[in-house]
């Protein structure tokens, strides 16, 4: 069995390598709340730019308008000389001023964008590091694992078995050698006794 150090290495490992990915998986869902903010940020920015330019669009034409009855009540002709040039030089200067206004809050909208995708980038990243840091952690649980179980001698290979032609090459044991000098020796009784005979 693993040794008691061995598994509380494993387990806090493998905690650690849920905590990692837990804690990349919280930080990829705020970065991605964060920028999704935004991105409604950049939508209503530009919304507002659409209404405030044709707005402004508007109060030019009601002030070509104006200028067009205070001069056509004096009695001048509003399609000629000073009058006319009002009215060019008010539309002109109008029409610069919607353009930049259209102008300021698309620069507010790509700023909000550019957050976005600079949060979400964030919060991928942060993910990324969460994955990787798991990957470690659960790397280590398994080394301790396995350095538990090999020092319980879990991967030892087991000692072979005999075989029949092995015990049939094997030496004889001390009973066989005591039996083989037991006959000798009865045999050579055996050949003094009759000798004696002979004689």
């Amino acid at each position: 069995m693993c040794d008691a150090v061995s598994v509380i290495t494993a387990v806090t490992s493998a905690y650690s390598a849920y905590s990692s990915l837990q804690q990349g998986k919280r930080e990829k869902e705020v970065a991605e709340y964060n920028a999704r903010l935004a991105e409604n940020e950049a939508t209503r920015a530009r919304n507002k730019g659409v209404i405030e330019e044709r707005k402004h669009r508007e109060k030019v034409q009601q002030l070509i308008s104006t200028q067009r009855a205070i001069s056509g009540a004096s009695g001048v002709d509003i399609n000629s000389g000073a009058p006319l040039k009002l009215q060019e030089d008010a539309e002109i200067l109008g029409e610069a001023d919607a353009l930049q206004i259209r102008s300021n809050f698309g620069d507010i909208a790509s700023a909000s964008d550019q957050e976005a995708a600079l949060t979400r980038y964030e919060g991928e990243a942060a993910y990324s590091r969460g994955v990787s840091g798991a990957a470690a952690s659960a790397g280590e649980a398994a080394t301790a694992v396995y350095g538990g179980l090999d020092e319980a001698g879990y991967f030892d290979s087991p000692a072979p078995e005999p075989t029949s032609s092995a015990l049939s090459q094997a030496p004889a044991g001390p009973k066989t050698a005591v039996a083989s000098s037991w006959y000798s020796d009865d045999s050579a009784a055996r050949r003094i006794r009759t000798n004696r005979g002979a004689l």
